[in-house]
């Protein structure tokens, strides 16, 4: 037989000296013939079963289990001799080995998992918060900023809502208890020129607790404006307004 045709159990199972007939003859003759390396992998069998051999006790196996297992073999090969003691031992205490790598190696996994998730979660919430704290720098600077005019939008029993408008770096509109919109439905801010048509300055809808904080560049000055005002439109958006504005801020 070729090297490959032996597993390592196989040289295990010479060296805890329960290979029997012709299982032990070919294996004998593969030793004989395989040079080397059949004694190099020898050595490693020797090693692996004394190692194995440290955590078992020698143990008497219960009369009936060697009985039981000479009848389940009887019919399909010829008696063997029973297993010496250390044998018994040496083979539970390999499989007791595996079962509790297994476990383990399983254990050492979920924990890699649930840390990997947990990693995942952590960078999630750290773009969150890096965005919204940009968001909340460039509301300051234009708030803050020279020549930036105040409109407040709607009457005294409307949502709270403001827009904060400097020429050079656009327009915030923050504001709260904003109504719930239909589906498919959004709001739209329109800047209404002295002159001319609305023009769009951003289609939004509120956060499900009513608050909206939107940052838009403008084209147009406030000196040019008239007024400012939001319309009920379809989610996307329109070219020009579909419906009667519901809340309107006069400039100037």
């Amino acid at each position: 037989m070729s090297q490959q045709q032996f597993l390592p159990e196989t040289y295990d199972l010479f060296v805890l000296g329960v290979l029997e007939g012709e299982e032990l003859e070919a294996f004998q003759k593969h030793l004989a013939e395989g040079g080397g390396v059949a004694r190099a992998e020898l050595v490693k069998a020797e090693a692996r079963v004394a190692q194995v051999g440290l955590l078992a006790p020698e143990i008497e196996p219960p009369a009936h289990a060697r009985r039981d297992l000479m009848q389940a073999i009887a019919p399909s090969r010829p008696p063997r001799r029973s297993f010496p003691a250390l044998a018994w031992g040496l083979a539970a205490a390999m499989l007791l080995v595996a079962s509790l790598a297994s476990w383990r190696m399983l254990t050492l996994q979920n924990q890699f998992n649930e840390v990997q998730q947990r990693m995942a979660d952590l960078d999630q919430q750290h773009e969150a918060l890096r965005a919204e704290t940009d968001t909340y720098r460039q509301v300051l600077e234009i708030v803050s900023a020279p020549g930036t005019i105040s409109v407040s939008l709607g009457a005294a029993d409307s949502p709270e809502l403001h827009a904060y408008w400097n020429e050079q770096q656009g327009l915030v509109l923050a504001g709260q208890n904003m109504p719930t919109l239909s589906p498919n439905r959004a709001y739209q801010l329109w800047v209404i020129p002295k002159a001319g048509p609305p023009q769009d300055a951003g289609v939004f809808r509120p956060e499900p607790d009513g608050r909206v904080l939107m940052i838009r560049p403008l084209g147009l000055a406030p000196g040019d404006a008239s007024a400012l005002a939001i319309t009920d439109e379809p989610e996307s958006g329109s070219p020009q307004p579909t419906t009667q504005p519901i809340w309107v801020g006069p400039l100037g």
